[in-house]
């Protein structure tokens, strides 16, 4: 198993169990998860916890973008959390983190769903 999923009130919790997302079928695993989660919590904004991960491709760079597009058209958001210093490197060099919110860690992360006071 390379992801196993919480539910929180606000969110869903996709954590990466591994060190390093680098190809297709690792990639399709999270789309399968991604899709079951978008027919079970619909409208529901997803948090991908990194903190195990290591290494990263440029195919899930090129999925975080599709995955986010694909939230979005549902109402839904995608936030990073736990990066770890290489893969928040690589989120900064390729500007991705104009595009996504990047949290600290999973805490933060779930907090950053729920609706304002």
């Amino acid at each position: 198993m390379i992801v196993e999923t919480a539910e929180h009130p606000h969110c869903i919790v996709i954590r990466c169990l591994t060190d390093r997302l680098l190809g297709p079928d690792q990639l399709s695993r999270i789309d399968t998860e991604l899709t079951r989660i978008e027919e079970t919590w619909p409208g529901r904004g997803v948090l991908l916890e990194c903190g195990r991960l290591q290494s990263v491709s440029s195919a899930f760079l090129g999925r975080l973008v599709q995955w986010n597009q694909r939230l979005a058209g549902k109402n839904a958001s995608l936030k990073l959390s736990s990066l770890t210093p290489m893969v928040k490197q690589v989120i900064q060099v390729t500007r991705l983190d104009k595009k996504f919110d990047l949290l600290d860690n999973e805490a933060l992360g779930v907090a950053a769903f729920a609706p304002a006071p």
